[in-house]
């Protein structure tokens, strides 16, 4: 009874909401009732823009918040879905109002125009004559070239086929900055990539989807940025500038550069009489340099720690209140079900307990094996609503996914931080970063809270806490991996997704906590 008339008092808020949006945008709004899941689905076009704004609202809102998507004809594929993500995020503690206004803000800040003027001239209208119709027509020229569409910019694969066929530029010397699904923004020489078409790559060779290509650099300079529009490879844009000639215009510059310190340090050996010694200048500097990294490691100490390894009254209160923006409290995973890979994994436990047994109070327990793809914060009860909400709606794409990823294949150990975390490596397949990128699309596009940048694919069979690892020297202990680095644990098919909460694994069975999970 109660959700009953919950949803009645929602759905007289949301009539109560559109009927302001119409009062604000009058003949600019556009309203369909009962679709799917949605009471209403709201598209605001504003007065002389060329952009429509589409809210769709479930039965749950405004507790739950819109879905919501950007169409405009002066707008890039990746800046309406900039755009509809920054509006997602506003949208928990915002009315669509609000959210408009937001729209519109983030425009001007982004030097993003819209806005049309559209030809008022009809077929039969009455032609004007003289003066007055020269001077019409004049203007009306002037506010179409102002309003002219930008050029078309060459795509990350021209730039490809440029770099790798013209003979007067290097491969060597170009850096490819992308999207990796796992941790963010990457840089790699563009010379360790294959270029080949995906479908023909293996799973350990070095290949991304063009789109997924931000900007080239030469050396060190930007010479393409999706993002900025920037092409200083054909000249695209407007700038006229090819490769050659930011070539040229680096080196011209790395050499100015070079001769303006040539001479300082000419200046600097003719006044070395008024200065200090350089062996006093030595010393002070190794005196300072060994104070910065005492005081660096100390903050390091917590900064670095797992999050679901340090019980939050450990914590510093300073330390706490800079980590607090975001401290993710749920991660999502694949539990490892396979039984001869878990046994393979405990084998190798126990190889490297006999040779290194301080590591045992640290050793992750089988119920526990799992591969994190992605760690998130969800702040209330709410959040937790949504996530699984959106997380529901997705299972039969998610499904699909799950179904058509190769297994996961399990071979060698390695480690991070000297040997504070050791580890199983992880071989995976393109299919395997799809189902990675639709549960981030789908938890970032419902307004959460999501952080990807400090993983990478692994598998914990070892992990020291911060402060063990700091007050004794683990440096010293001499840790043989390499006996293992090629060592075949087995496969783990992509069978669960689940998102569980950050906490005590249960002793001996069972697995963290969930809110989440799905099997296939």
């Amino acid at each position: 009874m109660e959700g009953e008339e919950l949803t009645k008092d929602a759905i007289e808020y949301q009539k109560t909401e559109i009927n302001e949006v119409k009062a604000t945008f009058p003949g600019k709004v556009k309203v369909i009732s009962g679709v799917g899941d949605f009471t209403h689905v709201v598209t605001i076009t504003p007065e002389g823009q060329n952009i429509h704004c589409k809210f769709q609202l479930t039965e749950k809102y405004p507790h739950t918040p819109p879905v919501i998507s950007i169409q405009s004809e002066c707008m890039y594929a990746d800046l309406t879905t900039s755009l509809a993500s920054h509006l997602q995020k506003e949208a928990s503690n915002n009315t669509l109002l609000g959210l408009m206004t937001s729209c519109r803000q983030w425009l001007l800040d982004n030097d993003v125009d819209v806005s049309f003027k559209p030809d008022t001239k009809k077929e039969g209208s009455k032609k004007r004559s003289g003066k007055n119709n020269k001077s019409k027509k004049a203007v009306h020229k002037e506010d179409d070239d102002s309003f002219k569409k930008k050029p078309p910019m060459k795509t990350a694969a021209d730039v490809i086929k440029r770099i790798q066929w013209d003979e007067n530029v290097n491969k060597d010397d170009f850096i490819v900055g992308y999207m990796d699904r796992i941790v963010g923004l990457v840089e790699k020489s563009f010379s360790a990539f294959t270029w080949e078409d995906l479908a023909s790559v293996d799973m350990f060779a070095l290949a991304i989807p063009q789109h997924r290509i931000q900007y080239f650099k030469y050396k060190t300079e930007k010479v393409w940025d999706k993002n900025d529009r920037l092409d200083n490879v054909f000249g695209s844009t407007g700038s006229k500038i090819t490769i050659v000639d930011a070539i040229k215009s680096y080196e011209d510059k790395i050499k100015q550069q070079k001769h303006v310190s040539d001479n300082a340090e000419g200046q600097k050996i003719v006044t070395v009489e008024n200065e200090k010694t350089q062996e006093t200048e030595a010393a002070e500097n190794e005196e300072n340099q060994q104070k910065e990294t005492v005081e660096n490691g100390c903050e390091a100490g917590i900064d670095q720690t797992i999050v679901d390894t340090i019980p939050e009254k450990d914590i510093d209160t300073d330390m706490a209140s800079r980590r607090q923006s975001f401290r993710p409290n749920y991660f999502t995973a694949i539990q490892l079900t396979d039984q001869d890979t878990v046994r393979n994994l405990v084998s190798i436990q126990d190889a490297i307990l006999t040779r290194h047994p301080k590591y045992e109070p640290y050793r992750i327990q089988p119920n526990g094996f799992h591969l994190t793809l992605n760690v998130l914060l969800l702040d209330s009860s709410r959040d937790v609503d949504v996530c699984v909400d959106a997380m529901k709606k997705v299972s039969s794409d998610l499904k699909d996914l799950m179904l058509a990823t190769k297994p996961l294949v399990f071979e060698g150990v390695d480690n991070f931080d000297t040997c504070k975390v050791i580890f199983a490596k992880v071989g995976f397949s393109q299919e395997f970063l799809s189902l990675v990128d639709k549960i981030n699309q789908t938890m970032n596009d419902s307004g959460l809270r999501v952080d990807m940048k400090s993983l990478k694919p692994h598998v914990t069979l070892f992990n020291v806490s911060w402060s063990t690892f700091k007050s004794m020297d683990w440096k010293k202990e001499n840790i043989m991996l390499n006996d293992y680095a090629t060592f075949k644990f087995g496969s783990q098919p992509v069978n669960n997704v689940q998102v569980c909460r950050m906490g005590t694994l249960p002793t001996g069975h069972g697995f963290y906590r969930s809110i989440f999970k799905l099997n296939c």
